[in-house]
């Protein structure tokens, strides 16, 4: 068995294969021009990318309603009031999943409430942190973080078109920006 020799690039660290280097070398590059391509088309065209977001939405919410389903018939194993919970969530998942491919801007709308009320809960939760002192970071961070994440929650919640609008735009330029430096930073063609 051989191991693997040193690179002379970086001392302590295997040397990468030729052949590996350059597929790895062109699976990065294929994927920041996607990433780039993907960028500038949500720039370009917002409304029919948040319309597939919509869809894919809705489709993951069908997935995972029929999973919860399946859960509550088939998991003989757990309890009857853990198999009826998963019951009522999967049909609610599974409704709410057919209502969003009905009726996209809904999809969307419901992306924002449920982004909303994560951030809510989880300034609620950095308030609450804090009184404990778990964590390793002054109070005032953990009150400020808290306060930002449950205004941020009520602002998403209460305008839910600009703030898709906004995800996207700040997304699609993150993408672009991410994918070009991706580019700049690949490894050394062997």
């Amino acid at each position: 068995m051989t191991t693997p020799t040193a690179s002379p690039q970086f001392p302590g660290t295997p040397h990468v294969p030729d052949q590996l280097r350059n597929a790895l070398r062109g699976s990065l590059i294929a994927t920041a021009v996607l990433g780039i391509v993907l960028g500038v088309i949500a720039l370009a065209w917002p409304g029919p990318t948040l319309l597939v977001v919509a869809v894919l939405f809705g489709i993951s919410l069908i997935v995972t309603g029929i999973y919860r389903l399946a859960i509550a018939f088939f998991a003989s194993a757990a309890p009857g009031g853990v198999r009826a919970f998963y019951g009522v969530v999967g049909a609610f998942i599974l409704i709410a999943g057919v209502v969003c491919l009905i009726d996209p801007a809904e999809s969307l709308v419901l992306l924002a409430a449920v982004i909303g009320v994560g951030w809510i809960f989880q300034g609620v939760h950095d308030l609450m942190s804090q009184r404990s002192g778990s964590h390793n970071v002054p109070k005032w961070f953990m009150i400020g973080s808290g306060v930002v994440s449950i205004l941020a929650g009520i602002v998403v919640i209460t305008l839910p078109g600009l703030a898709i609008g906004t995800f996207l735009i700040v997304g699609a330029i993150l993408l672009i920006v991410v994918s070009v430096v991706n580019l700049l930073t690949l490894p050394r063609k062997a």
